[in-house]
């Protein structure tokens, strides 16, 4: 009877194990089918892959797929910390939506503590891997010096990686110090014919850093490219041509340009030559020649190949090609040739090339910019520096401020700024004139209008004429009852009869100005004193006075719980956005990136939509980011709106002007609370698809140069009664152009008074007026 219940047992426990087997197998299938599903393999057959992360909604796009967390020792691709499932925002460790690139995070503050990765999955079958090249750059994090590295590795069964290395790879960065690369990697032969490679992105943080503090910087990549090759001998170029390869008359040779040679299966060496007039070598300074020879290894070669114009050469324009062939190759590329030797031009007499803004007021600095340009008026650099100085050549007020400047040497222009005139007048003209320096001549500014421009919005007489004839007055439009106008001096405007109600809210009549009234309804009404605002996120004030009227176009109030702005009709954009972030502004809400048209504006104006933006070469540029809205989906989503974004160009929104945004929500661990004015000015704009003035077919404005504000309390209440001369304020002027992606924020730093100079408007009314005239002068210095 024993033997008959151990037997039993034994059966029982055998059918356990048996039934825990099938159940930890069936679980190992099913973690194996989800670790792959939704992952798409881009097929290399159709073409080279090509990823600039535009319109992502999530990391597992474009035959991309998130990886999970996976314990292990940090750095190794199978150890990460952080899932990249979804994507995260502003200071949190994960893969985050750069707009137009991918950025990653890993936070801590000890080396080699998080990791988090991103895969591309590349189907090679019946293909050669031939290039992965990408751009990568160091986003600011807030405050500090600490390092995070990028690496890439390849697998082709999913468990077994590699790591590619290279120039520039990995790629490590230091928090607040920019840099930026094109990373050009030849794959590896192990990559050929293969079905299903993974490409792993993977950032951690660790890397070089000096007395490390603070937080660790964001990696981006972008302009994701994977070249494929056929299965034969090739040779491939890129690029197919160098341009530019000038000097001026004994200077030669020129500066050396540059491409690559990128060659897979070949059976013997590559041969280059180039025609007379140029030269090559594999290095940027020495060994050049009419010919090179290039051996592959292991039948794969990439390598950069340096080209220049021979020195003592003529002037005059030349063009060649260099010729590749050899390894059993069946084609052979040409890489084209062009350069130019020219006379050294010098220049002959200055320019003034634009006064901004271009009606200044009285009694406020304006900037005056001075060119020094040859007789065909193209700007030519200096030999030494060179002081300008600026004097009245007509009018009769005073020119005060600063007047003088200097054009560096090897530089050819100036901007003046901080200079005044004393008095409304119209028709003046400055002369700059060289008081040292390369020998110029002199040199008068177009006739400018010194007009009173405060932000009253006073509609003034430029002329003598009708009262409803629109070109009587500066708004180049008929004075509603809601205005304020003003008949200056030796004008003399008629009210005739007319079926349209005539008159105004303020009436402002100059000694020698007259209003003549020929008919029998003229009104003028009580001034209209806008209502205080109770809305936080105005407490620094109203700068352009904008309200609700609807007749106030473009100076259009427009309040919401999120954020404050003057919108204008014309523009439609913002002419400047106010809001207060503080610690309870930041949350755990993901982006929401819910692009919308905004229906609150009034009736029968247009809403600008999602799709407006698009191909124009311009971001979507959030005036009040989305990194400040995160403490709810609603309040995130209302950053979203069209009336929140301006035509931005990427580099500017992507580089400095996100650095700023990242760096002052860095503040608020200190207890500190931020009011922020941003806003835009000026016409003309250059996108990545080149310089133009509006978009969606003329609907939007493209704006010159955005600025931004902002004042740095302790938290506290009564806010703009708390400002003081020592209070912190930044200010900033940064140009809405390309090729600043990685420049410093700092670099556009300026002062408020330079800002109400440009734009007409008062900024931080509300605070009084002799903090005011202390903090609005002063340029921020702060280094951290």
């Amino acid at each position: 009877m024993n033997q008959i219940r151990t037997l039993s047992r034994v059966l029982t426990n055998t059918r356990l194990n048996l039934l825990r087997f099938i159940v930890f197998s069936f679980f190992l299938l099913i973690v194996s089918c989800f670790g792959s599903f939704g992952q798409t393999y881009y097929d290399m057959s159709l073409g080279n892959y090509s990823e600039t992360f535009t319109s992502w909604t999530t990391p597992s796009t474009n035959s991309w797929s998130s990886v999970a967390v996976s314990a292990g020792t940090i750095p190794s691709a199978t150890a990460t910390t952080v899932a990249s499932v979804a994507f995260s925002s502003g200071t949190s460790g994960g893969v985050q939506n750069g707009s137009t690139n991918i950025q990653f995070l890993s936070t801590g503050t000890s080396d080699n503590s998080s990791a988090v990765a991103l895969d591309l999955n590349l189907n090679f079958t019946n293909r050669n891997a031939g290039t992965l090249t990408f751009d990568a750059a160091s986003v600011v994090n807030s405050t500090g010096n600490r390092a995070g590295s990028l690496k890439v590795y390849y697998a082709t069964n999913g468990t077994t990686w590699t790591e590619l290395t290279g120039t520039n790879l990995p790629f490590t960065a230091n928090n607040n110090v920019a840099k930026s690369a094109n990373i050009s990697i030849p794959l590896p032969s192990a990559l050929n014919n293969q079905g299903t490679v993974k490409l792993r992105f993977y950032y951690h943080n660790g890397g070089p850093a000096t007395s490390p503090t603070g937080s660790r910087p964001k990696i981006s990549i972008d302009n994701v490219t994977v070249t494929g090759l056929s299965t034969g001998p090739t040779i491939t170029v890129n690029p197919n041509s160098l341009t530019n390869l000038n000097y001026f008359t004994g200077n030669g040779p020129s500066s050396a340009g540059n491409y690559n040679v990128i060659g897979s299966s070949l059976t013997g060496d590559i041969t280059l030559t180039v025609n007379d007039n140029f030269e090559i070598s594999t290095s940027a300074s020495a060994g050049f020649g009419n010919t090179l020879t290039l051996t592959p290894n292991a039948g794969s070669l990439n390598t950069p190949i340096y080209a220049r114009l021979i020195a003592g050469l003529s002037v005059g324009t030349y063009s060649g090609s260099i010729a590749h062939s050899g390894g059993s190759a069946p084609t052979s590329p040409t890489v084209s040739l062009s350069g130019t030797v020219a006379d050294i031009v010098l220049p002959t007499t200055l320019a003034i090339t634009s006064i901004t803004p271009t009606s200044p007021s009285p009694n406020t600095a304006f900037i005056v910019n001075i060119q020094a340009q040859d007789n065909n008026q193209n700007p030519q650099n200096v030999a030494m520096a060179t002081t300008v100085s600026l004097s009245l050549n007509t009018g009769t007020g005073t020119l005060g401020g600063t007047l003088t400047g200097v054009i560096p040497a090897g530089e050819n222009s100036v901007a003046i700024s901080g200079v005044t005139y004393d008095k409304e007048e119209l028709g003046v003209i400055l002369t700059a004139t060289v008081v040292s320096g390369d020998a110029l001549s002199a040199v008068n500014s177009p006739a400018i209008s010194i007009i009173d421009n405060t932000p009253s919005a006073i509609i003034r007489s430029v002329k003598s004429g009708n009262w409803n004839d629109p070109t009587s007055w500066t708004c180049n439009c008929i004075p509603a009852l809601s205005d304020t106008v003003r008949v200056r001096n030796t004008h003399v405007i008629t009210v005739i009869n007319s079926d349209l109600e005539q008159g105004c809210a303020k009436l402002i009549v100059d000694t020698g100005g007259t209003l003549n009234i020929q008919t029998a309804t003229f009104k003028v009404n009580f001034p209209v004193v806008p209502v205080q605002s109770t809305n936080i996120n105005l407490a620094m004030g109203n700068p352009s006075n904008a309200t609700t009227a609807i007749s106030n176009e473009n100076n259009y109030l427009l309040e919401k719980p999120q954020y404050v702005m003057s919108y204008s009709r014309a523009k439609a954009t913002s002419n400047w956005v106010s809001w207060y972030l503080n610690s309870a502004s930041i949350g755990s809400t993901t982006r929401q990136n819910d692009f919308r048209n905004d229906t609150s504006l009034p009736s029968g104006w247009y809403q600008v939509t999602n799709t407006d933006y698009s191909g124009s070469g311009f971001d979507r540029g959030h005036m009040t980011p989305s990194g400040d809205r995160t403490s709810t989906v609603a309040n995130n989503s209302a950053t979203f709106l069209m009336t929140n974004m301006i035509p931005q160009a990427p580099d500017n929104n992507q580089g400095p002007w996100e650095g700023l945004e990242s760096y002052l929500r860095g503040q608020l661990g200190s207890n500190q609370e931020i009011y922020i004015i941003a806003g835009s000015y000026g016409v003309g704009g250059t996108g990545s698809a080149g310089t133009v003035s509006t978009i969606a077919g003329g609907k939007i404005t493209v704006p010159a140069q955005t600025f931004k504000i902002a004042v740095i309390l302790p938290n506290g209440d009564d806010d703009a009664n708390r400002v003081s001369t020592s209070t912190r304020v930044i200010a900033i002027i940064m140009p809405n152009v390309q090729g600043i992606r990685t420049n410093d924020w700092r670099t556009y730093r300026t002062t408020v008074d330079a800002i109400e100079a440009a734009t007409g408007y008062n900024f931080l009314s509300n605070v009084p007026t002799a903090i005011q005239n202390v903090i609005e002068a002063q340029v921020d210095t702060v280094s951290n």
